[in-house]
């Protein structure tokens, strides 16, 4: 048996410390949740994929961070390989990609459809 709900309520139970964390991870949750509704109903969808991708560098800048500047054991940080470049160069198409894609971006060049009605409405 993989999971035991009544295990789960007596760890939280007799744990006040865990009790918070889990407590702070589902806050945590429901904000992210509810400002990308806020984004999209206000931006767009690929706005939100946009700040979702700066999510993703802003963790791996932490994560290289901790470990160039705070502590090199850490499990928490993360080393620069060989590949990260590669890395990096992935995350920028990746966005580049998105940011045409929605049309945040606007390459010479590329003929863009004119917007429509009910784009251009609030």
């Amino acid at each position: 048996k993989l999971e035991d709900p009544l295990d789960t309520l007596a760890l939280l139970s007799n744990n006040p410390l865990l009790l918070l964390v889990v407590v702070g991870y589902l806050f945590s949750c429901g904000t992210f949740n509810a400002t990308g509704i806020a984004v999209t109903q206000s931006l767009s969808g690929v706005h939100r994929m946009m700040l979702d991708a700066s999510r993703t560098v802003l963790i791996w800048g932490f994560g290289l961070a901790v470990h160039y500047c705070v502590d090199k054991e850490s499990p928490f940080g993360e080393v620069w390989t060989p590949y990260s470049p590669l890395q990096l160069f992935g995350f920028a198409v990746l966005v580049s990609g998105q940011a045409v894609y929605g049309e945040v971006l606007r390459l010479p060049g590329l003929k863009y459809p004119p917007p429509t009605a009910a784009a251009a409405a609030p």
